[in-house]
């Protein structure tokens, strides 16, 4: 039977289909502009629109410790002297990825929810016209009374929860979070409940790798059973200590997993609830190779981040091993985002192959030639 396959990530349609039914329709356009700009801007060597993608990363600091994580330390920051924004800073640099002409904003860290402020960022980004995504691990959302309340308050339209097994004991493991499981079990029940006409859409991010691969299939039931939009799958990358043998052991089970995923995506039953592309899916025994990625990277065109100290980078790898562009202290969003520093790193990343993040991956498969992944 031939497979069914859907071009893109089921996210990118549901925001479109929200913004139709809501009657958006200059977002609509504008963001189509945006999408043809891409390798429109590569061919003449600057950028003819703003990003597709806005991340904000308000904080590094985690109340999770993820064995695979490989993010910047706060501490390495307060070292030199250097404090987090404030709300008025963060909400400056918001206004700033709006003005530049960002589709949508995403806040991911760290824990954006460890910052007191989270909720009232996320209103703001959504009173500037954005759509407003927010990563976390769900730790803090049924913390304290009235949490889920202040985040439905903020309108945002779409949030990724991490969950990393199908059992407590493996997610809870993993994450390094006592009783994280449980608490991503109450909070979504608690959202899901309180949430009206579906904002926010709740997806379950899973990482897979070796420890993990066996619980996809039970994974994935889980997520239906609780009611979630959708599951979304990451490869697990490299970058931890005993990486490679660890990964050796496991690498036709964790290919057999991936297997099974891609059979799911071939039935349209089930085809929307699984949000990656098959496209992304097929790259996965690759990135558990750590074989480079064989595609074109326009990262540079349709990403910006910015952090809580105000560096500005292209892209999450960048942020991850703090190689940043400048930032906003020095010069505006808007300035660095036309400058030549910029256009020198976007046009140095299109031979990048060193990562696979689904935000960026994903993005990138919708320029690629026939045949490519």
């Amino acid at each position: 039977m031939a497979r069914f396959s859907f071009p893109f990530r089921r996210q990118y349609f549901r925001l479109g289909l929200r913004a139709l039914q809501e009657g958006r329709l200059g977002w609509l356009v504008s963001t189509a502009v945006k999408v043809v700009a891409v390798p429109a801007s590569h061919l003449v060597g600057r950028p003819l629109a703003g990003p597709l993608m806005g991340i904000l990363v308000p904080t590094y600091r985690c109340n999770n410790a993820c064995f695979m994580c490989d993010l910047p330390k706060p501490a390495l920051y307060k070292a030199r002297g250097q404090d987090e924004y404030d709300t008025s800073q963060l909400k400056s640099v918001i206004d700033d990825m709006a003005a530049i002409g960002v589709a949508g904003l995403t806040l991911t860290g760290g824990e954006p929810t460890i910052r007191n402020d989270c909720f009232d960022l996320l209103r703001h980004a959504h009173e500037r016209g954005l759509f407003v995504h927010l990563n976390t691990n769900g730790y803090n959302l049924d913390n304290q009374p009235g949490r889920i309340e202040q985040l439905l308050a903020t309108k945002i339209d779409a949030m990724n929860i991490s969950l990393d097994g199908a059992v407590a004991e493996t997610h809870d493991r993993l994450r390094n979070a006592k009783l994280g499981f449980h608490r991503i079990a109450k909070a979504t029940e608690m959202i899901l409940a309180g949430r009206e006409r579906g904002r926010p859409t709740i997806n379950y991010t899973f990482v897979l790798g070796p420890d993990n691969c066996s619980e996809v299939p039970a994974f994935v039931e889980l997520a239906r059973e609780r009611g979630v939009d959708s599951v979304s799958f990451i490869p697990l990358a490299g970058c931890y200590e005993g990486a490679e043998q660890h990964a050796l052991n496991k690498l036709e089970e964790m290919d057999e997993a991936v297997a099974w995923l891609r059979s799911q995506k071939s039935d349209r039953r089930h085809a929307s609830f699984i949000d990656n592309s098959d496209a992304y899916l097929s790259l996965f025994p690759q990135a558990f190779r750590s074989v480079p990625s064989p595609l074109r990277c326009l990262v540079g065109y349709h990403n910006v981040i910015v952090d809580c100290y105000g560096n500005v980078y292209p892209c999450a790898f960048h942020y991850e091993v703090g190689k940043n562009i400048g930032n906003v202290n020095d010069k505006p969003l808007r300035e660095m985002w036309y400058a030549q520093e910029y256009q020198q790193q976007r046009e140095n990343l299109t031979a990048c192959t060193d990562c696979y993040w689904n935000c960026h991956t994903e993005i990138n498969l919708l320029y690629q030639s026939p045949g490519t992944a």
